[in-house]
């Protein structure tokens, strides 16, 4: 009984294997629990949004630096401002940020990375030294500049100046991949087939490094996310409800050293939240378009 038992059991083990290695390699915990923590606080925020008052955003809405209470959870700042409102209504402009700045920022390295990489000759070598000029130059330094220049912008206009600073970073990454590349055999098939260079870059070359495209982007989120922060604690940028500019109020307002920790604290972990879930998302889906890393996972 035991000895037919074991054919059964292995196979029962191997068709578990294969149903594993069948699955999409980003479909992990890891990368759920990602999408959890990134996405939560977007979706607490719209539901502020459509539950409390806009009129908590008016300066002495509240008693200023009012506690949490059972009416006004997070309490109000010094102003009186009521934080959970202020909250609510920061988060999807920071959202917008990232988002818009990365999927611009990424589009524009990803074009300028497979032209440079695919083509030969001058094209190359300018595109090349156009990325090596733009990476040598400092990000926070130009946009502390470019947002001194400009003043009070909207978070759009915040967006497109970080998006013109970072794309120089998924072009030169996309731009390696490229060269390893064109020259594997569907690329040589292509060219004796009359197919036109731009043809070849985005409808052969293109979804072949699709995943990592996709993981460029979630960096590019994240570092956009992080720069319009920066430039908002600096008191820079742009004047909308941010959750950078929640924080700039709370250190401005003396929060920390009064104590004030539903000021500071919400904001802080919301942030937190947000950068490691894209984290972890970046991770898994490195690991899913990284050939060798994909290996040592199915392995």
């Amino acid at each position: 009984m035991a000895a037919r038992g074991l054919p059964g059991g292995s196979s029962l083990a191997e068709s578990a294997t294969v149903r594993r290695r069948q699955r999409p390699m980003f479909l992990t915990r890891t990368f759920v629990v990602g999408l959890i923590l990134l996405m939560w606080p977007l979706a607490v925020a719209l539901l502020g949004i459509l539950l409390l008052d806009p009129k908590g955003l008016r300066i002495a809405a509240l008693p200023p630096s009012s506690p949490p209470s059972p009416e006004h959870p997070l309490g109000s700042d010094s102003a009186g401002r009521d934080i959970l409102t202020l909250l609510a209504q920061g988060t999807p402009p920071t959202y917008l940020i990232g988002f818009v700045a990365g999927v611009l920022g990424t589009t524009i390295g990803t074009i300028i990375g497979l032209v440079s990489g695919y083509a030969r000759g001058m094209v190359d070598t300018g595109l090349r030294g156009l990325v090596d000029v733009t990476l040598g130059i400092p990000a926070l330094a130009v946009a502390i500049i470019v947002a001194a220049m400009l003043g009070s912008i909207t978070t759009v206009q915040l967006a497109f100046v970080i998006a013109v600073l970072i794309w120089a970073f998924p072009a030169r990454q996309i731009r390696s991949q490229v060269l390893s590349l064109r020259e594997q055999p569907f690329v040589l098939i292509s060219r004796l087939s009359n197919q036109g260079s731009m043809s070849i870059i985005f409808m052969e070359l293109l979804p072949n490094i699709l995943p990592f495209v996709v993981a460029s982007l979630v960096a590019a989120v994240s570092f956009s996310i992080l720069l319009a922060v920066g430039l908002q604690l600096l008191g820079l940028g742009s004047a909308e409800p941010t959750l950078g500019l929640v924080l700039q109020l709370a250190i401005s307002g003396g929060a920390l050293s009064r104590g004030m920790w539903w000021w500071w604290l919400p904001p802080a972990i919301v942030l937190i939240s947000i950068f490691v879930g894209l984290f972890l998302l970046s991770t898994t889906i490195d690991r899913y378009a990284n050939p060798r890393l994909r290996e040592v996972a199915n392995a």
